[in-house]
């Protein structure tokens, strides 16, 4: 493993993020006007801003052997961020969260239960 400035150990999902005016009340309907996934996790974000920044990191962790590990492995290395020892766990399953957005920055997220199951 090459010499890190950081390794950060810790979550990276699939945020799928709907932006809407406002957030519903308990059985209201309101319409999204734009969908966007994203690379999330607290740690992954991190990570990539610190890259970003000329930092040399790393990161520790776990995802699914389905399309959306992949997804993070890709981006990740795409970022610079050495995923030398992020884990694809064959037959698993990433997170994904749905994150809601409102017009004056609310936000809901349901998280998935797990990391991975």
């Amino acid at each position: 493993m090459k010499r890190l400035d950081v390794v950060g150990l810790g979550e990276v999902c699939i945020d799928w993020t709907a932006i809407v005016d406002h957030l519903p009340e308990p059985d209201e309907k309101v319409f999204s006007k734009k969908y966007e996934r994203f690379v999330g996790g607290v740690t992954a974000n991190f990570s990539v801003a610190f890259a970003r920044l000329g930092g040399k990191v790393g990161f520790i962790g776990g995802v699914g052997d389905d399309e959306y590990g992949k997804l993070i492995l890709k981006t990740l290395e795409n970022e610079g961020v050495d995923v030398s020892r992020l884990k694809m766990m064959r037959n698993g399953r990433t997170a994904v969260n749905i994150v809601v957005v409102a017009a004056n920055g609310e936000r809901v997220i349901i998280q998935d239960e797990k990391l991975m199951s």
